[in-house]
């Protein structure tokens, strides 16, 4: 067989082969796009199209409606939840502070109340200037103190500790105060240790 017959067959035979696997690539290829386009088209069918297709789908596309807003109203609650938890341990860990931190104010004020004389008087003026900063640090945080001389004893805000006759006192009312009350926002943080007079 001369050259160039056999360099034809040759190229024949490449082009043969080549024809035949391009068309089975081309047959996979094709299969591989009908398959997806099916899955697709199923897809469209089933979420586009589900009123139109077949009896009994619009209560179907109904019910799984109904769960996408139960299931929504769901996760708010729980988000909220969530939240309101969050607040409320930063509220807790707030409050433990404080309770900590007020039995040192009531050592300031008992120590304000005692009397001093000329030569602890920069000692004195020292507490005033501390004593000054940890009342306007509670007033920062939404602390107030709770106002008890003069008042109806208020068991929300009060906690009795002695009850003393008093004539000149209307029944019920604070006459004194042992341990001062405090109050945070609306909520109460500490109450106040009074005595009460009675008729």
């Amino acid at each position: 067989m001369n050259a160039p017959f056999a360099l034809a067959i040759r190229d024949v035979g490449l082009d043969t082969e080549r024809g035949r696997q391009g068309k089975r690539d081309r047959d996979t290829q094709g299969r591989g796009f009908r398959r997806s386009n099916r899955y697709v088209w199923s897809c469209f069918d089933r979420f586009c199209f589900l009123g139109a297709k077949r009896p009994g789908s619009k209560r179907e596309r109904d019910d799984y409606y109904d769960r996408l807003l139960r299931k929504t109203a769901e996760f708010d609650n729980y988000r909220k939840r969530i939240e309101r938890e969050r607040r409320q341990q930063a509220e807790h860990a707030v409050t433990d502070l404080l309770l900590e931190l007020l039995p040192v104010v009531d050592d300031f004020d008992r120590a304000l109340t005692a009397d001093a004389d000329d030569s602890s008087a920069s000692y004195r003026k020292g507490v005033e200037l501390i004593h000054t900063k940890l009342h306007d640090l509670l007033r920062k945080l939404g602390v107030r103190p709770i106002e008890a001389i003069g008042e109806n004893f208020d068991p929300n805000l009060h906690q009795a500790v002695a009850h003393e006759t008093s004539p000149g006192h209307r029944d019920g009312e604070v006459i004194g105060e042992m341990q001062r009350g405090y109050t945070i926002g609306d909520r109460l943080l500490r109450p106040a240790m009074v005595k009460v007079a009675k008729a």
